[in-house]
C-alpha cells in the first residue's frame, strides 16, 4: 500500500479574495514609464511591436528587475509583479533560502534600502488563511525577454503566516485590478502599468501550455498583448464573458461552471450517454495558473473518483486485495499507482454563459501528477468552498483572457 500523504499545492487558500476586498491603504504614485528594446546590435529603439511573447518553465516566468534575474510563479489570480525582501528571506528562512529556486528574491540597494518601519508607500493585506503581507512600492527597469522598461512599478514583500505553510514566493500576477480598485492613474496592476507603458496596446494576455502528463506545472509560452499563434487559431472551442461575481469583480479570469461528471477513460459523453456520476452544483470557478490543482465545492468527488477506480479495477479482473493496494485515500487525498491511472475517471466539466455552453474534459494524465514515491501519482483534485481551475485545466486547455472586453477564449491543446 501506499504510506505517505501528499497535498496539492495552492499558494494560500482563497489568494484572490485577499487581492479584491481585503487590500487596504494604497498609496497612488503618478509615473512616467519608458520603454524599449535590445536589439541584435545592442542598440536602443523605442518599443513599438505591443506584443511581448516569453517562455513558461515549470510555472514560472524569468523577468530582470534592476539587473536582477527573477523566476516568478505566473498567477492569473494575482494583478501585481511582487518580488520578495531577499535580506529578510534569508534572516527568517535561513541563509542561502533564496538559492531555492523560484524563491522571487530581490535585494534592495544599500542607497535604498527597503525600510518596512517608515516607508511610505508600505501597504498591508491579508489572506484568508490567515497570513498577512506586507508590501513596499518600488519603481525600477523591468526587461521582458529583450524589452526594457523604465521606471516600472512592482511591490518589494514580506509574508508572514500564523500557521505553517510553504514559505512565500515572488508572482508574476496578470489579473486585472479588482473594479473597485480600477482608473488609479498609477497602474495598480501589473498589466495595466504594462499598457500605460505602451509596451502592449491592449490588456490581453495568451497562456499556451504544452501538453506534458502527469506535471504538477505548465510549461509552454506566455504572450502578453493580442496574438495567437496560427496553429492554435483551428483549436478554439468557445468564449466566455467573465463570470460577475462578489469575488471576482471581473479581475480575474472567472467562468460558470453548470455540471461535473465522471465518464469511463476513452468515453465522450454527450446527449443520451450516460456518465457514472453527476453533479448539477452551478458555481463561478477561477481559471488560475497560480494554482497547481483542480479545487471544487464537490464533497465527494474524490470518494466518487475512487468508487469508479475500483469499480473500472474489477472490470479488468483485479481482486479486491489487489484494488485496496493500489491507491490510497486519506485526509482529503487521493494517490494512485500510475499502473492502473487509466482506470481512473474522466473529469467532464461544462462551462456555461448566456451565448456559449462548451464541455470541456479532463483525463488521468492531466490530473494526477508526479509523486515522490517511485511509480505513483497524486490526484489533484481537492474539496473546496471557492472553486478554482489550476495546472490540470491547462494541460488540456490554453487560453487567451481580453481584460478590455472581459472574454475568456479557449483552445484545445
Amino acid at each position: 500500500a501506499l504510506d505517505f500523504v501528499l497535498c496539492p499545492t495552492r499558494r494560500d487558500g482563497t489568494r484572490y479574495i485577499r487581492s479584491g476586498a481585503l487590500i487596504v491603504n494604497l498609496l497612488v504614485i503618478h509615473v512616467k514609464l519608458s520603454t524599449f528594446c535590445e536589439g541584435a546590435t545592442g542598440t536602443t529603439r523605442t518599443y513599438k511591436n505591443a506584443l511581448v511573447k516569453m517562455p513558461i518553465e515549470d510555472g514560472h516566468v524569468t523577468v530582470n528587475i534592476n539587473g536582477q534575474d527573477q523566476h516568478l510563479r505566473l498567477d492569473t489570480g494575482s494583478s501585481q509583479l511582487r518580488v520578495m525582501d531577499g535580506d529578510w528571506y534569508e534572516s527568517r528562512y535561513g541563509e542561502g533560502a533564496c538559492l531555492t529556486p523560484n524563491k522571487g528574491c530581490f535585494y534592495c540597494p544599500q542607497d535604498a534600502l527597503c525600510d518596512f518601519d517608515k516607508d511610505p508607500t508600505l501597504t498591508t493585506s491579508h489572506s484568508a488563511d490567515g497570513s498577512t503581507i506586507k508590501s513596499l512600492s518600488r519603481h525600477g527597469s523591468l526587461t521582458l525577454g529583450s524589452c526594457r522598461i523604465d521606471n516600472f512599478p512592482f511591490k518589494v514583500s514580506r509574508e508572514f503566516s500564523p500557521k505553517l505553510k510553504p514559505p512565500p514566493r515572488g508572482y508574476f500576477g496578470i489579473a486585472a485590478p479588482p473594479q473597485s480598485l480600477q482608473g488609479y492613474p498609477d497602474g495598480s496592476s501589473f498589466l495595466e502599468s504594462l499598457f500605460r507603458s505602451g509596451t502592449i496596446t491592449k490588456q490581453v494576455y495568451f497562456v499556451r501550455a504544452l501538453p506534458t502528463n502527469n506535471s504538477k506545472y505548465i510549461t509552454g509560452e506566455l504572450t502578453l498583448g493580442y496574438g495567437i499563434d496560427k496553429s492554435m487559431a483551428g483549436r478554439k472551442i468557445g468564449s466566455f464573458r467573465f463570470f460577475h461575481g462578489p469575488l471576482s469583480h471581473q479581475g480575474f479570469p472567472t467562468v460558470r461552471i453548470v455540471f461535473v461528471g465522471l465518464s469511463n477513460t476513452g468515453e465522450s459523453p454527450s446527449g443520451g450517454e450516460m456518465y457514472a456520476h453527476r453533479y448539477r452544483q452551478v458555481f463561478p470557478s477561477v481559471l488560475d495558473t497560480g494554482s497547481t490543482a483542480l479545487f471544487l465545492p464537490l464533497p465527494t468527488l474524490l470518494e466518487d473518483i475512487v468508487m469508479e477506480l475500483k469499480r473500472n479495477l474489477r472490470a479488468k479482473g483485479y481482486e479486491e486485495r489487489v484494488i485496496a493496494s493500489k491507491y490510497l485515500l486519506k485526509d482529503g487525498k487521493l494517490a494512485v499507482y500510475k499502473n492502473v491511472v487509466d482506470a481512473l475517471p474522466v473529469l467532464n466539466i461544462r462551462i456555461s454563459d448566456e451565448g456559449m455552453s462548451v464541455l470541456v474534459q479532463l483525463h488521468p494524465r492531466h490530473y494526477c501528477q508526479d509523486a515522490r514515491v517511485p511509480n505513483s501519482c497524486q490526484v489533484a483534485v481537492s474539496s473546496s468552498s471557492i472553486s478554482s481551475l489550476g495546472t490540470p485545466f491547462f494541460l488540456a486547455y490554453s487560453m487567451q483572457v481580453d481584460h478590455t472586453n472581459h472574454v475568456i477564449s479557449l483552445f484545445e491543446n
